[in-house]
């Protein structure tokens, strides 16, 4: 149905698609996975016209393909998005007749002086959309509005009105994202109905990659914008440059612990069965961690188990709404981030938050806001920083838009060190960095925690974090699964279990 060859697209001087390559056969159900960063949305986002590649070619049905988003329904493709796209204002059934606006013909004028013809259509579109909603599974009231209904209600109403297009090809972009374990069960039975009764071809882009193997024909495996991977589930899942990209090295051994912290104690940190999430989605459920002075923490889990989520409800971006976070014995769960940063957290959020249009010095400055510093205390902190990251020093009338992604992973960190934090939350700080830079973040945290801060990392890839970590939580679908130190929770295939699924995990499709 859909063949993808050599695609590349470059973002200024970012890379996001790398000759990528796939085939997805006519009625199938086929996956595409990869870690953070792998392109996944962007390569949806090629074939859906949203962004042009820069070379490569697609076909479609056999046909040479070259989308724009405004024909896309008329060639009979559909799309849904990782937050569902909905008409707030309208009704749950007038936001599924938007999808079948390809197969009207009532011009404005019929439509206004209501005409026999343009009533017809009117009634016949009606009927569709209601069997879209019956065939998604949606049970509440047509007439709804999008604010009063659930996450997974929205997402049915945005795939029932992709439904409507009467597609040959159905773009899923992440539809699991934010659903409780019930509805990811109801959204697989969706799925299936999808390849068995409807005739189209699936491309299913997807965080959750057990549920992927659980469901799919074949996959095609990304990292780094190319497929590294393409095929039947099984094969794909045990294919080693698959293991390395959601784990690391393969052959990764298990990790020594290192020495303890010489600030040991008491918790500076305690998360006490914290729960948190957005809007009426809940995310994390029962958290319960500790974290002392001196120690590094790794916290590891696949896309989408909580982890960013976590740190922005420690730092207080999302409220609590169960649970505690208690600081040196008081709880700051309620305070505003300014509040919690004046307490001694920071956090270097993913994605790397660099002004771009400042300096390498007034990036630093500005982050200094609220401190008070005279300039001669200030010159120390920046002399601090800067014998942490002399490239940074090399640099410092650059603009952050012209640092390289290594040079701006080391300016975040620099952000928040230039304040003295007793606690640093790192959110996936190796995202899309060359392996020098992350010997370098290696050697930097070990030299942190010997003066005294805590450094707490959010990682999916484990293998450079776990040498470092006095202990390590594994949290999958916002719960803490295992705990313990690195060395008990680095068994490969027990970290390949959590994030790819059991090897036995293939349902059956009866």
């Amino acid at each position: 149905m859909l063949v993808l060859h050599d695609l590349t697209l470059n973002f200024g001087g970012v890379r996001a698609l790398r000759g990528l390559n796939a085939e997805i056969p006519t009625g199938a159900l086929h996956g595409l996975i990869g870690p953070n960063g792998a392109g996944k949305t962007t390569a949806l986002n090629v074939i859906s016209g949203l962004h042009r590649p820069g070379s490569g070619s697609m076909t479609l049905a056999g046909a040479p393909y070259a989308p724009t988003t405004h024909r896309l329904a008329a060639g009979g493709v559909a799309r849904t998005f990782q937050a569902a796209a909905t008409v707030d204002s309208l009704t749950a059934l007038a936001n599924v007749l938007l999808g079948g606006h390809s197969w009207t013909r009532a011009g404005v004028l019929a439509s206004a002086l209501r005409l026999p013809a343009a009533q017809r259509e009117e009634r016949a579109l009606r009927e569709r959309a209601r069997a879209a909603l019956a065939e998604v599974g949606y049970v509440a009231a047509e007439d709804a509005r999008m604010a009063a209904l659930t996450p997974w209600q929205r997402r049915q109403i945005e795939i029932a009105r992709a439904l409507m297009v009467r597609p040959k090809l159905l773009l899923l972009d992440e539809p699991a994202a934010g659903l409780t374990a019930g509805e990811v069960g109801e959204l697989k039975a969706l799925l299936n109905r999808l390849r068995r009764h409807a005739g189209t071809t699936v491309l299913l882009v997807e965080h959750n990659v057990p549920l992927v193997f659980s469901l799919c024909d074949s996959v095609t495996a990304m990292a780094e914008g190319r497929d590294i991977a393409q095929g039947p589930c099984a094969a794909v899942r045990s294919h080693p440059e698959v293991i390395r990209a959601y784990l690391g090295a393969a052959d990764r051994p298990v990790a020594a612990a290192p020495a303890p912290p010489a600030a040991a104690g008491p918790p500076v940190l305690q998360l006490q069965g914290v729960a948190s999430g957005y809007g009426a989605n809940m995310v994390l459920h029962d958290i319960a961690i500790d974290v002392r002075a001196g120690e590094t923490v790794a916290l590891f889990g696949p896309n989408g188990a909580g982890k960013s989520t976590l740190f922005n409800t420690i730092i207080g971006e999302r409220r609590v709404r169960a649970g505690a976070i208690v600081w040196h014995g008081q709880r700051i769960d309620g305070l505003s981030i300014q509040a919690i940063v004046q307490r001694g957290i920071g956090i270097v959020p993913q994605g790397r938050a660099v002004l771009e249009r400042q300096s390498v010095e007034d990036n630093l400055l500005v982050s200094t806001a609220g401190l008070r510093l005279r300039p001669a205390a200030f010159r120390a902190r920046l002399d601090e920083v800067y014998a942490l990251f002399p490239s940074l020093a090399n640099r410092r009338r650059s603009f952050g838009a012209s640092l390289s992604g290594g040079e701006r992973q080391m300016l975040a960190i620099a952000k928040v060190l230039i304040r003295r934090p007793a606690l640093m939350l790192l959110d996936e700080p190796s995202i899309g960095l060359a392996p020098p830079v992350i010997e370098e973040l290696q050697r930097l945290i070990p030299r942190l925690g010997a003066g005294g801060m805590a450094v707490m990392i959010g990682e999916q890839a484990v293998d450079w974090v776990l040498p470092l970590a006095h202990r390590a939580y594994a949290i999958s679908a916002g719960r803490i699964v295992r705990h313990g130190t690195a060395a008990e929770l680095a068994e490969t295939n027990a970290l390949a279990d959590q994030y790819l699924g059991a090897r036995d995990a293939r349902l059956e499709m009866t």
